[in-house]
């Protein structure tokens, strides 16, 4: 073995891995209170419109109006759960990375350590692509199911959006055809009547985005040499998100961005976070929300391993995702675990919109 080890020089181990990108997730806040230890949670919501008053005759009484009316919305988050064993034959492995002799000189709980860390990034990326996934079906379709480990539907909920707000365009986008600033702008006035609030963020998908700019009514729109209606300046901002620039688009101005994210589905179908043809269309004063219920644990961590993890806690007994890692009886096996009931929210459910350029 020592004559083989003068042989060969052991670079750097590739790890083939991208960090879960939230840029969709990342407009769902996550405020003080939203992270509980309770099974569900509740959220008063409270709606009035932009009525205007009426006269009344001099000297005969006010129009009288009431401020009590609010509905309450509860919400059971769904739990997620994933689990990497590490078994002591593991620990007797040359690991990417190390050569033969690296590998006999590290104790077996460095290495254990060594494991687990990179156990936990991998479960924490895949774990949070599940909110990016929630991210997406909300925005582009109110409705949020998620799958088993099977691919099953097993979790769903219907936010009760306006079907309005989701409408194929009048005619496709492909090619540089269709009304895109048109369709863009309908959007925007659903979203400014239905939420009183004004769009100010595009979100486009590959094949939406290509069409948009090759239109002649964009390009114009872009080009014109006396006023600044809008700029394409493209800027990686992070994130997996490129921010494309600004247009006007009649009374509104939009931030110009375009997302390549994707994940694969339990059930195996790899899902493109925005889809291809689709086009969101978003009010950025909006609130959406994150949060997350309570994960029970009625055992404490091992005080043995307590040191492996990081400490997860936001506010006393509640947590984003809570950790555990524990032996099984005989010490032959360590098991990582990772836990968590995040649930993404549209508050103002009425804030966005999402076109079909197709």
């Amino acid at each position: 073995m020592a004559t083989e080890l003068f042989r060969k020089q052991m670079i750097s181990a590739y790890r083939e891995m991208r960090e879960a990108e939230l840029f969709l997730s990342g407009f769902f806040d996550v405020r003080p209170e939203n992270i509980s230890a309770t099974e569900k949670v509740a959220l008063d919501v409270v709606r009035n419109d932009e009525q205007i008053s009426p006269v009344v005759n001099t000297c005969e009484g006010p129009t009288f109006n009431t401020n009590d009316r609010f509905t309450t919305k509860e919400f059971t988050p769904p739990s997620i759960n994933e689990a990497m064993p590490f078994d002591c034959k593991q620990l007797l492995k040359r690991q990417p990375g190390e050569t033969e002799y690296e590998a006999t000189n590290t104790s077996f709980q460095a290495s254990l350590v060594t494991q687990v860390l990179q156990g936990m990034v991998l479960l924490e990326n895949k774990m949070r692509r599940n909110r990016e996934w929630q991210a997406s079906q909300i925005l582009q379709t109110g409705v949020l199911t998620l799958q088993d480990e099977d691919g099953n539907d097993v979790y769903t909920i219907d936010y009760q959006a306006k079907p309005g707000h989701f409408f194929a365009a009048s005619v496709g986008w492909a090619g540089g055809a269709g009304t895109p600033l048109i369709d863009i702008e309908t959007a925007a006035d659903l979203i400014r009547d239905d939420s009183l609030q004004d769009a100010d963020r595009l979100i486009f998908g590959t094949t939406a985005f290509n069409g948009f700019i090759q239109n002649s009514n964009v390009q114009a729109q872009l080009d014109n040499r006396r006023f600044r209606i809008g700029e394409i300046a493209p800027e990686p901002r992070g994130q997996g998100a490129k921010f494309m620039g600004v247009i006007n688009i009649g009374a509104y101005q939009f931030e110009m961005w375009t997302f390549n994210g994707r994940g694969i589905a339990p059930d195996g179908t790899a899902v493109r976070f925005v889809g291809v043809n689709n086009c969101i269309v978003m009010a950025s004063s909006a609130r959406l929300d994150t949060v997350f219920a309570g994960v029970p644990r009625p055992v404490p961590i091992d005080p043995r391993f307590a040191g492996f993890l990081p400490e997860r806690i936001a506010v006393p007994a509640a947590v984003d995702i809570a950790p555990n890692i524990y032996a099984t009886q005989n010490g032959k096996q360590t098991i990582l675990e990772l836990e968590s009931r995040p649930l993404l929210i549209p508050t103002a459910i009425d804030s966005f919109a999402t076109i079909d350029a197709s």
